[in-house]
């Protein structure tokens, strides 16, 4: 089942966050509880509490939390408790982020407006209701098991949430909820505690994505520490292809001979996820934002001088060539939050983009992702390295990528059209043909499945025709970062040999012929050759 993911990461987060046990005081539920779900609430609330994911109300008297299992919480109080618990009570009161709740104002003012400007709440009401504003958040009014059950599933991913009626969508994924008409604070810890172990529309469980971005331990007990062998049965399936060669020839023999081994699928490294960046200047946007998309978030809020937002965002037109040129975004759009912030939301490239599926960080719908994945994975199987160092990884993959690539040039010269994906890291790895951005793409995207540090890297080249575009790759080795360019290394000899003069080379030794665009200085500097041996 397809279905659009939630846009913002927060969201997600935040909704999980839900499942904390509110600080201030709860409004007392009707009725009592029955044995059996408070003793449920009990267990899942204590691991929940081991997992830092739940808070108590209060500490008996043997330092024990108090989790008041068997009230009802509000909605102000909700939300407080689990923007504390992401860590985003510093960004709430510092920003505090307007939003259009008349009813939610003073002390919960800044929380609200952080989870509005996120996305998390859209609030109760869109017509005018009070003398403050024009909407409403109901600050007060009981959290019903229906709005719990509507944010776990947007939690999830799955955007398009009947929130009248979500209980058929909410069993199909697996989630455990109560039956009853009053939903106690056992019963929520007893569904959030059950939402962990739900796929998320991307594939991956709720608890692993949240492990990838630091809110649970990962020494959590219920995730492998290994990467999986396979991507998750309910993915696509494996489109692999064994027939990648160059030209239909078999790939020659490892030159260096000896004993290889297959490349292991370890994906990584995982970058710190930004959300938030400041800025004092429109200038400083491009390598604050290229920063930021490293950990590849969909949405930017960007923190600006007062009263600046807004000239800052018309002024980012003239400098998101410059963002591109940076990372693997292919699109921003900047979207207004209140005077001193606005919004960018990103658009990553394929290659990005399965990279973040698997960091459980992936917009909309993971199919193309995972299959490109799934068809890499393929590939990585095929390829031997003389052994696991980064250095015999890199060349084996910098060979086959090689020897299996038509360039786009010469695809349109034999079949008279463009390969599909042809600047994208679908094109080699899944059509075998591709121009250089998209086997530099191609290049980043197998490395960091190996568990190598690849980025892009744009400029120009000078040609014998002239100057043109080029795309090439810096490559972590040992500690250092070298240039490695595939396209430049691709012209095969009388022999069918493989060039190496562009391969792990400093900015002097590639300054030659490359030249990079000038005002980015976000690449990390290549002082010197890598010396083999």
């Amino acid at each position: 089942m397809k279905r659009e993911r939630i846009k913002r990461w927060a969201g997600l987060l935040i909704a999980l966050a839900m499942t904390s046990i509110l600080t201030a005081p709860a409004l007392a539920a009707g009725g009592t509880i029955p044995a059996d779900r408070l003793a449920a609430g009990e267990a899942a609330a204590q691991t929940l509490y081991d997992m830092g994911l739940l808070h108590g109300t209060g500490v008996n008297h043997d330092g024990t939390p108090i989790f008041s299992l068997d009230s009802v919480g509000n909605r102000a109080d909700s939300l407080t408790t689990l923007v504390r618990l992401l860590g985003g009570e510093p960004e709430a009161l510092s920003a505090n982020y307007t939003h259009p709740f008349g009813d939610s104002y003073g002390w919960m003012s800044p929380y609200v407006g952080y989870a509005y400007v996120y996305g998390i709440t859209n609030g109760t009401s869109d017509i005018t209701v009070t003398p403050f504003g024009q909407c409403t958040f109901s600050p007060a009014v009981e959290i019903p098991c229906r709005d719990f059950i509507t944010w776990i599933l947007r939690a999830l991913g799955y955007d398009n949430v009947d929130w009248a009626s979500p209980w058929a969508l909410a069993r199909e994924v697996g989630l455990s909820y109560p039956e009853s008409d009053i939903f106690y604070r056992a019963d929520m810890v007893v569904t959030a505690l059950s939402a962990l172990d739900c796929r998320t529309v991307n594939g991956i469980t709720l608890r692993q994505r949240l492990i990838s971005s630091g809110v649970i331990p990962d020494d959590s007990p219920a995730v492998p520490s290994d990467p999986p062998a396979e991507l998750p049965d309910d993915l696509p399936d494996d489109p692999t292809d064994d027939d990648h060669n160059y030209e239909g020839e078999d790939l020659p023999d490892d030159p260096s001979g000896g004993d290889t081994q297959p490349i292991r699928f370890t994906p990584g490294p995982v970058y710190d996820y930004i959300t938030g960046v400041s800025v004092s200047s429109a200038s400083q946007l491009p390598s604050r934002l290229a920063a930021a998309a490293r950990g590849h978030a969909p949405t930017v809020v960007v923190s600006t001088p007062s009263g600046k937002a807004g000239e800052y965002a018309g002024d980012f037109a003239a400098w998101k060539a410059a963002l591109y040129d940076m990372c693997d975004v292919v699109s921003a759009v900047t979207r207004p939050v209140d005077g001193s912030h606005f919004a960018v939301d990103l658009v990553y490239s394929d290659a990005a983009q399965a990279m973040a599926l698997l960091e459980g960080r992936l917009t909309g719908s993971g199919d193309s992702a995972a299959s490109l994945i799934n068809e890499a994975k393929g590939l990585l199987s095929d390829i031997r390295a003389q052994d696991g160092r980064d250095f015999s990884v890199i060349k084996a993959i910098h060979d086959y990528l090689i020897y299996t690539t038509m360039s786009a040039d010469d695809y349109l010269r034999a079949h008279g059209e463009t390969p599909e994906n042809a600047d994208g890291a679908a094109g080699p790895i899944i059509y075998g043909a591709g121009d250089s951005t998209g086997i530099a793409r191609a290049f980043e995207l197998m490395c960091y499945l190996a568990g190598v540090d690849a980025i892009l890297v744009n400029g120009q080249i000078q040609t014998g025709g002239g100057v043109e575009a080029r795309t090439w790759n810096k490559v972590k080795v040992d500690g250092g970062w070298y240039n490695i360019d595939l396209t430049m290394d691709s012209c095969l000899d009388s022999t069918g040999s493989i060039g190496y003069n562009y391969f792990l080379v400093s900015d002097s030794s590639i300054a030659s012929t490359h030249a990079l665009t000038p005002g980015r200085d976000l690449w990390p500097a290549s002082p010197a050759d890598y010396a083999v041996g």
